[in-house]
Order: C-alpha cells, then structure tokens, then sequence
C-alpha cells in the first residue's frame, strides 16, 4: 500500500497485481509492481524458509511523489497474518516470525 503527497493511495498484490487508484486516475508512467522475495525486479516462484516471508515492490511510475508505503500479508483464503505494517519509504520488507507449514 502506497501514499503520495495528494493523500491517495494505492494497493497492490503480488502475482496478479491489483491496483484500486492510481495517482487519482492518471495514467502511471510504468505499472506498479510487486514482487515476492527481497529483490525488486525479481518474483520468486518458491521459497525454502517457512518463517520468513520477504516482498519488495516497485511503484516508480506514479508521477505523484509516493510519501508511505504499507504491506500486509494474509492467506490466499484471506485470513489476515500480518495487518498492514508501515515501511516509511523502503521499497522491501520481511517479517521473520511466521510459522508457515509446506505445501
């Protein structure tokens, strides 16, 4: 989750990108990407840790000055693991407390 100095804001989810407003309408200068695993640019396919979970985004294409971003995990089923958790301006985060199980 992303805000910019206009006071809007914008989420995005990995694999299937889903952005509710972008810059309040304007067309972004590229899409706004986010990526599992630490490296932005780069989308893990799998992980081998089960208590670390790491994202990185890249929102670079909002031609409004992005001032906070937020993430959040939750299950595909949506329970809600991490509620969303302020980055300040870092485009990447982990949280390494999780106990996720294989599969």
């Amino acid at each position: 989750k992303a805000y910019n100095l206009a006071g809007f804001t914008t989420v995005a989810i990995s694999n299937g990108v889903y952005v509710s407003l972008f810059s309040a309408g304007f067309t972004p200068l590229n899409p706004a990407q986010v990526f599992d695993g630490p490296v932005s640019g780069y989308d893990l396919d799998y992980q081998t840790s089960l208590d670390e979970l790491q994202a990185s985004w890249d929102f670079s294409g909002d031609p409004c000055p992005i001032v906070q971003y937020e993430w959040k995990i939750s299950r595909i089923d949506e329970v809600l693991i991490q509620d969303f958790t302020d980055t300040r301006l870092r485009t990447e985060s982990a949280n390494d407390g999780l106990e996720m199980t294989d599969g």
